[in-house]
């Protein structure tokens, strides 16, 4: 479990920083386009297996089950809520996605230490 865990998280580190650099520097849009969306499909692939992960572990446990649900809802309004900040903060939209992204990248990454830590404790 750890293993998977952990390596979701730092796949989804990698691919969060790729997603705001890579556009950058690939000139051509269409490459650069498929590129993008080659990168969301294994990120997407990558959170289904951490999906499945985390409720395998916390499906037979009622009460884990209620504070994964817990976690999730709270990240997701902890993530809309920073994105309202940056899109009222910053005038600049590029800046402001890239903030964003690199910000993603950084809490994903503290997910993954976290994950590697406790994880091999439990």
């Amino acid at each position: 479990m750890q293993v998977k865990l952990t390596s979701c998280f730092a796949l989804n580190t990698v691919i969060t920083v790729l997603l705001a650099v890579l556009p950058l520097y690939i000139q051509d849009e269409t490459t650069a386009y498929y590129s993008v969306l080659m990168l969301s499909v294994v990120y997407g692939t990558s959170y289904a297996v951490l999906q499945a992960t985390l409720y395998g572990t916390a499906g037979p446990n009622a009460g884990l089950t209620n504070k994964l649900n817990l976690g999730i809802g709270a990240s997701g309004f902890m993530i809309n809520a920073v994105r309202m900040i940056f899109l009222a903060a910053v005038t600049n939209l590029d800046i402001e996605a890239q903030m964003f992204f690199y910000g993603s990248g950084l809490f994903l990454l503290v997910c993954t230490v976290l994950s590697f830590r406790f994880v091999s404790d439990y």
